[in-house]
């Protein structure tokens, strides 16, 4: 979660769980993204615009690359070729 210009603020949930929350950067320049990453931002948008943050969190929790990282570890980036299609 360390990337140039990602606007994330670490919280605590209502269950008292530590939660990474990632809001929109002020300013942003979205010309920087290629119009493949810009269709992938609309798809996720699309896919995800009517959930709650529980249901992305179980939603995350199903992918392989959660299941299969220990708790506390960075998720390796390989594992982005193994997220379910929607």
């Amino acid at each position: 979660m360390n990337l140039e210009n990602l606007n994330v603020k670490e919280e605590m949930s209502c269950n008292y769980d530590t939660m990474l929350h990632v809001y929109p950067t002020v300013g942003m320049d979205y010309s920087v993204l290629s119009d493949r990453e810009k269709a992938t931002l609309d798809k996720v948008i699309e896919k995800f615009k009517n959930y709650k943050a529980k249901d992305i969190v179980d939603y995350m929790h199903e992918e392989k690359a959660y299941t299969e990282t220990k708790a506390g570890e960075i998720i390796s980036f390989s594992l982005a070729k193994e997220i379910k299609k929607f």
